[in-house]
């Protein structure tokens, strides 16, 4: 092998900034010299850009976008194509469906490798479920898969069979690239006002059925009344409607906060007491890490690798999902003592690292292109 950096597409397609988004930005952030990396995704004609692309562009990465004018358009294969023949790549490397199955295309006509990323899947409707199947399907030909938890390393080994190569690499974070403008104390007296006492409860991320928050909501209107809690939902999804109907029926609507999706996260992280997750299945959720890593305690469903980065009653606590009844008395309990949350949380951002750091994370990545590229 010459000494010239492997060179890798990084193939993806997203909007928004969500996991498998985060992991390539904040890898990309952190490669060494030793890759040189193209990032690829599309552009779409409404809307022109994303708060992916302009993230991306924001942090300077060199980026190659591929006009996609309708679902199904081939139009990206022949673009994809054009790139990889004429830039002297080594590896494509995809995360979601779409780019699986551009580069099991692009393996059958090029000389390259093919590296999968497989982040979770969801379970929310037949037109997911079947984009699951196909991912899996596809993942069967890839040169590597990596995967970023235990579980699902585990499900691609089923898939793929004993002798194909997966490797796990857990999520990680970087606190100082999580954003805010310094509005955590208006954003609490926003929902809980200035008396002493009050306690804010924060559970941020998509609003899908697999996230568990009905099971919140229910412990929600099972606390006590002796200490006034607000919860703070914050982000998006196809459940959202649904749990503010659960929560007027239930009689919590004026305790509960359906916030949306919201840009300078390190505020609303801030501004809460205590971070709790819910969710009935998981990989590595990059909410606690990012709770975890802003020295916020977090009570969490012991699903995917949660227990990995969760010592409990350490740095947070872990229960079975699904039970309300056990969720609202350990919401109970912790809220009794603010000192022992506040200890938690700062053991938690103590703890994270160097175990779940960026860099970390990078150089495991990039490990693994050069054995395959070895290979």
């Amino acid at each position: 092998m010459s000494s010239r950096p492997i060179r890798v597409l990084n193939l993806i397609d997203t909007y928004h900034i969500g996991g498998a988004g985060k992991v390539l930005l904040q890898f990309l952030e952190n490669a060494d010299d030793r890759v040189a990396c193209m990032l690829g995704t599309f552009r779409y004609r409404n809307p022109p850009s994303t708060e992916f692309i302009d993230a991306a562009r924001e942090k300077g990465f060199d980026i190659a976008l591929f006009d996609q004018r309708f679902n199904l358009d081939p139009a990206p294969l022949w673009q994809v194509y054009r790139l990889l023949k004429s830039g002297g790549y080594d590896i494509i490397e995809t995360h979601g469906y779409k780019g699986h199955l551009i580069a099991w295309v692009m393996r059958r006509l090029l000389p390259l490798r093919w590296i999968g990323m497989t982040h979770g899947w969801t379970n929310e409707n037949a037109k997911v479920r079947a984009y699951n199947r196909l991912e899996k399907a596809l993942l069967k030909s890839a040169d590597h898969v990596i995967s970023v938890s235990p579980q699902l390393a585990a499900e691609m080994r089923r898939v793929r069979g004993p002798e194909a190569p997966v490797s796990l690499v857990l999520n990680a974070v970087d606190a100082d690239s999580i954003r805010g403008e310094g509005t955590a104390g208006e954003i609490r007296s926003h929902y809980i006002g200035d008396k002493p006492g009050g306690y804010l409860l924060g559970s941020f991320g998509r609003l899908s059925p697999e996230k568990g928050h009905h099971i919140l909501l229910e412990a929600m209107a099972r606390l006590g009344g002796d200490t006034p809690v607000r919860l703070l939902l914050v982000g998006d999804g196809p459940e959202r409607e649904n749990l503010e109907t659960q929560a007027e029926i239930l009689g919590i609507s004026n305790r509960v906060i359906f916030a949306g999706q919201q840009d300078n996260m390190r505020d609303w992280y801030e501004a809460i007491d205590l971070f709790v997750l819910p969710s009935l299945s998981e990989g590595l959720p990059f909410v606690v890490l990012e709770a975890m890593a802003l020295g916020k305690p977090v009570l969490a469903s012991r699903v995917g690798a949660v227990p990995e980065v969760i010592d409990e009653g350490v740095n947070g606590w872990l229960l079975p999902p699904g039970d309300a009844e056990l969720l609202a008395t350990s919401i109970t309990s912790l809220l009794k003592d603010r000192n022992r949350l506040r200890a938690a949380g700062a053991r938690a951002r103590e703890m994270l690292y160097p175990r779940f750091s960026a860099e970390r994370q990078a150089r495991e990545v990039i490990d693994i292109y050069q054995e395959v590229v070895n290979g």
